[in-house]
């Protein structure tokens, strides 16, 4: 280890440490952009990114909790009663939490989904 002559491991450390030298710019470049004003259509634009996100959506007819001994008598053709009523709209959920509720309709041979009420949270 190369120390210079005649200085102490505590004036090494200390000089380490001399701060005096050195230009030091504590403003930070966050706080001018926060006292800056964003419009609108700008964040808009700024989120965009965040368009090709995927996420998953799914309808829930129902649901039923059952014992463990209900579930292990289940065979081919077990009817499980839900907690929904005939006619009764459809959970739509999105990555598990609900966004919205819906009817089920039929188009093209594939089961969808028509959108009745949208979860007060999510309306803007």
């Amino acid at each position: 280890m190369n120390t210079p002559v005649n200085k102490t491991n505590d004036e090494l450390i200390t000089d380490d440490l001399n701060f005096e030298d050195m230009n030091f710019n504590f403003e930070d470049d966050d706080d001018k952009a926060i006292e800056e004003k964003v419009t609108p259509s700008e964040t808009v634009r700024s989120m965009e990114f965040l368009n090709d996100i995927p996420v998953k959506v799914t309808v829930e007819v129902g649901a039923k909790t059952v014992d463990l001994s209900e579930l292990l008598s289940i065979k081919s053709n077990s009817i499980l009663m839900l907690n929904k009523e005939n006619g009764e709209a459809l959970d739509i959920k999105v990555n598990g939490k609900l966004f919205a509720y819906g009817e089920v309709v039929v188009s093209g041979g594939h089961y969808g989904v028509k959108v009745t009420d949208i979860v007060n949270e999510y309306v803007k």
